[in-house]
Parts: structure tokens; sequence; C-alpha cells
């Protein structure tokens, strides 16, 4: 996307529309380096999710959006409408019934495992 960034920067700085190169080296720097700290945490974060399991990470995406589902009805005071909260309610569910199926079937691997072993 460089190429096409450095377009842009061009063309709006010919109209008189840029920021970029109006305004201190300062703001200009902090531009530059928005692409730096975005991808950063999320190389870090691909990284790391690498070394989990999968069933195990989709769980965490589920964090994210309660948290700021929490935060915006407790702390903000936000209006949760009957909609939202049956919306919810039903993510949190199937969330449940997927943690239960993912425990009820590793402990059927650890038992198939263990009989085998005893059978050895």
């Amino acid at each position: 996307l460089a190429p096409a960034a450095i377009v842009y920067i061009i063309v709006s700085s010919a109209v008189g529309d840029a920021t970029f190169t109006t305004q201190t080296p300062a703001h200009a720097l902090m531009l530059a380096s928005a692409g730096v700290v975005t991808a950063v945490p999320l190389l870090l974060f691909a990284a790391a999710a690498a070394s989990v399991p999968l069933s195990r990470l989709g769980v965490f995406f589920y964090l994210s959006p309660t948290l700021q589902f929490l935060v915006g009805a407790l702390i903000q005071h936000e209006p949760v409408t009957t909609t939202r909260l049956v919306g919810f309610g039903l993510v949190w569910v199937a969330l449940a019934v997927f943690t239960a199926d993912s425990v009820a079937s590793h402990r059927q691997r650890q038992l198939a495992l263990a009989a085998e072993a005893a059978a050895a």
C-alpha cells in the first residue's frame, strides 16, 4: 500500500488538503508511525496465537466484545435494550454449549487412552 499512500500524499498536498506536509514534523512522524503502532501488536498476537489451540483461542475472541459490552452498559451507562440482551445471552449460551461439548470430548479421549493403556 505504500505506493498508493505516496500517491495520495502527493495529490492531497497538491490540492491543499494534506496535513502530512503542512503540519509540524511531529505530526508527520505520528502519521508515519501509525502503521507500526498498529502492526506490532497484531504481529505479536499472531505469534502468540500459533502456540494456543484453536478451540481455546476461539474462546478468547469472545472476551473483547464481552468486555466492550460490559464497559458500555456498566461504566458508560449506554442503554441496554432487550434485543441486545437476547443477542448477548444467545452468544454466551452457544459458548457454554461449545465448552461443555469440548470438555466432554476431552474426557472421552482421556478415558479411551486410559482403557488402551490398561489393556496393554
